[in-house]
């Protein structure tokens, strides 16, 4: 019996690293998923910016082609709408329902390791 309490113990604590792995990839994820859904969405034709000379960016200049251009307004317009939206999400992610603990390891009276849910 004490060599299944051994192994159950070894099972949680590799549940609980993965879990912490799990929690910092979300983390992650929610920062970036809206900037790339922005810029996803700008790089479409349903937004387009237009150089200020108004002609064609590939034959205005032989370097822009190159280069390419930049577009304040369109960086401008890109963190207007990224930045709330980050904080939204991550304000948003924060009101989803978690468990109301997790698990962890408890020492019992004898020095023998136990499974329980924390609060």
């Amino acid at each position: 019996m004490e060599g299944l309490t051994r192994i159950t113990v070894k099972i949680s604590q590799a549940s609980q690293r993965e879990a912490i792995a799990m929690r910092i990839i979300t983390v992650v994820t929610l920062l970036y998923l809206p900037a790339t859904f922005v810029s996803t969405f700008f790089s479409t034709d349903i937004i387009k910016y237009q150089n200020p000379g108004g002609g064609d960016e590939s034959t205005s200049d032989l370097n822009s082609q190159y280069m390419g251009s930049f577009s304040q307004v369109a960086m401008d317009r890109w963190l207007q709408v990224t930045v709330p939206l980050t904080i939204l999400t991550i304000l948003g992610a924060g009101k989803l329902p978690a468990e109301n603990g997790f698990m962890g390891l408890v020492e019992g009276p004898r020095g023998e390791l136990y499974n329980c849910h924390l609060a």
